[in-house]
């Protein structure tokens, strides 16, 4: 699957309507007063995806429709975090839940951004960063992809 072809696209673009049915997501993002920010998912799957105004965004990679929520970010959780069900599924990347830091560096390098507790880690790509949170044994429980910044 090419979750990272979906980061960019705005609610209601067909690619990304199709996946969300496919999730079986049928809400509509919407923005709470003065936010710019919104939230679907399926907990039931693991998932949740992150909508920013367009109008909000400091460097757009192209032209969107006024009002468009463009999707910035997809999360996937690997382990029951609050009311999440683990992600049962393929993962960017090639990732999989439970790999350890050591592992990761391996794979993927030194990470451009490493959390002050150690437990979130960051590789900037050009089309898409990748983030991981890491669990008490620091393995992977949560995969992240976000839009540059």
């Amino acid at each position: 699957m090419d979750y990272e072809g979906l980061i960019g696209l705005y609610f209601g673009e067909s690619s990304l309507a199709a996946w969300l049915a496919h999730l079986g997501i049928r809400d509509t993002p919407r923005l709470e007063r003065g936010e710019d920010t919104a939230y679907l998912s399926n907990k039931g799957l693991g998932i949740e995806l992150t909508f920013e105004d367009s109008e909000s965004l400091d460097e757009p990679d192209r032209e969107y429709p006024d009002g468009a929520l463009v999707l910035v970010n997809i999360r996937f959780y690997g382990t029951g975090i609050g009311d999440f069900s683990p992600f049962d599924g393929e993962l960017p990347r090639g990732l999989e839940f439970g790999v350890n830091q050591s592992e990761l560096v391996e794979r993927f390098g030194r990470p451009d951004w490493v959390s002050a507790s150690g437990k979130k880690l960051s590789w900037e790509k050009p089309d898409c960063w990748f983030q991981v949170n890491l669990d008490k044994d620091n393995r992977v429980e949560i995969v992240s992809l976000q839009r540059p910044m």
